[in-house]
């Protein structure tokens, strides 16, 4: 065998080759270690906390609980902050706050929700329970002035005269009077003359019933007119708040 120290051209080449082996050596471990190095995939509850902030249940949420929806943002950015210096297991743990925050601001909204829903059925079903006790107690009176009314048809001579129709005209009105209150919800928007009203109606079926046929009349008139403001004041308050005016307000003229 012919030995390179007996060609020089031999000796060159293999002087060279020996030359870039620790080169290629440190190329193949610098891109290994790149290749082993790659950006990591983005961690699940980070992608759950970001999703979580986009719902469109996030702005009430916002309107709220804002102090726990702030904090869960500010968890969020610091997570993706993490993960984008390659923290993962930091990014996984703030994630993690992030979710748990923003979970505990939708619990207590939903209670809130909940606790008003709750205290609005409860007031529906009071004033739905004074309604029905409103109505059943006009029942029994309108029972009662016709049981008045056929009584004295049938016993007093007086009944039949021209001032004791008229008084039975005055209180049939004004008892038809009460029952358009209640309907225009007059027992609760305005309970004083509301009161009054029914007041005065129990008056004149009394006096009807003592054939006081003018103090009927006036008990009755009474109750008509205190009634139509128990109504007036209902509509009053059930009627929409005028929309604010646009046109601006006309400069004051100069003094003289």
């Amino acid at each position: 065998m012919t030995s390179y120290t007996h060609h020089p051209r031999h000796a060159a080449r293999h002087a060279a080759r020996s030359a870039r082996a620790p080169v290629m050596l440190a190329l193949a471990i610098t891109l290994g270690g790149a290749w082993g190095c790659a950006t990591p995939q983005e961690p699940e509850m980070l992608r759950r906390a970001s999703s979580q902030l986009k719902q469109a249940q996030t702005e009430e949420i916002q309107s709220l609980q804002p102090r726990l929806l702030r904090e869960a943002r500010a968890y969020e950015q610091q997570a993706r902050d993490a993960y984008a210096r390659g923290q993962i297991d930091r990014a996984n743990l703030l994630a993690h706050r992030a979710v748990q925050t923003y979970e505990t601001a939708r619990l207590l909204m939903e209670r809130h929700a909940s606790q008003r829903l709750t205290g609005l059925m409860k007031r529906a079903d009071d004033d739905l329970d004074a309604r029905l006790a409103e109505v059943k107690r006009q029942q029994e009176e309108l029972r009662r002035f016709r049981e008045l009314e056929s009584s004295q048809n049938a016993a007093s001579p007086a009944s039949s005269s021209p001032q004791a129709a008229a008084a039975r005209r005055a209180v049939t009105d004004a008892r038809q009077r009460q029952l358009a209150a209640i309907s225009e919800g007059a027992p609760t928007a305005a309970p004083q003359r509301y009161n009054q009203g029914r007041m005065y109606v129990e008056l004149a079926v009394e006096s009807l019933g003592r054939d006081a046929f003018d103090e009927a009349q006036a008990h009755a008139r009474a109750a008509v007119k205190h009634l139509e403001q128990a109504v007036a004041a209902a509509r009053e308050q059930a009627a929409p708040a005028p929309a604010p005016s646009t046109t601006p307000a006309r400069a004051a003229a100069p003094a003289a």
